[in-house]
């Protein structure tokens, strides 16, 4: 649309990742007063339509690079940061250390959490798991408020286990998913993630994974 300016996919990443930064636990694992405040109101939001989530927009949209658009509906980009940091707020609840880690995937976290959902039966396969019917739910979802509802039991037994994961790529992703073409290209790179990713029985000590 002529005159239009929206918020890129990487504007709305590294928004993420600054906010994350300013909500993660110090060097001695404590949170300041106001990151627990703030990651309440994030917490109470997850799973909650953006526009009726004005107590979290302080802290989702604060600072957030100006977009010049029309209409009130919320833009894709806002989408994608409310999303991702009402992730985290549910993600980060009572952990001493950030649940955000770069360079780790959703898929691949999530394959984590399928892996120690067997509890060591080798009969079972990841693809048995309550992790992956949930993870594959996600991977069918279109639209936002329905993905923050099946991301967010997802999310809290990710915190359970404690596996961490990139929020800056899950920004792009979420943001990339309220395309149809985007959304196809997300959904194969997350389960490809997911796949590639080993299972605890062939995974040496040192973190290498064994030839078949």
């Amino acid at each position: 649309m002529n005159g239009s300016s929206y918020a890129s996919a990487q504007q709305a990443a590294n928004h993420v990742v600054h906010r994350i930064k300013t909500l993660s636990p110090g060097a001695s694992g404590e949170l300041s007063s106001t990151a627990r405040s703030e990651l309440a109101k994030l917490r109470r939001a997850l799973g909650k339509p953006l526009s009726s989530s004005f107590d979290s927009l302080s802290v989702t949209l604060a600072n957030f690079p100006q977009e010049s658009v029309a209409g009130d509906e919320p833009t894709v980009a806002e989408y994608a940061v409310h999303l991702a940091l009402t992730c985290y707020g549910a993600h980060q609840q009572s952990r001493n250390s950030s649940m955000h880690v770069d360079g780790l995937n959703f898929g691949t976290a999530v394959r984590i959490l399928a892996d120690r959902d067997r509890g060591g039966d080798s009969s079972k396969t990841a693809y048995e798991t309550s992790a992956w019917k949930a993870f594959e739910r996600i991977t069918r979802t279109r639209t936002p408020e329905i993905m923050g509802v099946h991301l967010r039991g997802l999310i809290q037994r990710l915190r359970a286990a404690e596996v961490a994961f990139d929020y800056g790529q899950l920004t792009k992703d979420l943001y990339s998913m309220q395309f149809e073409d985007g959304a196809k290209v997300v959904a194969l790179r997350w389960t490809r993630d997911f796949n590639r990713t080993p299972s605890a029985e062939s995974t040496t000590a040192d973190g290498t994974s064994e030839s078949n």
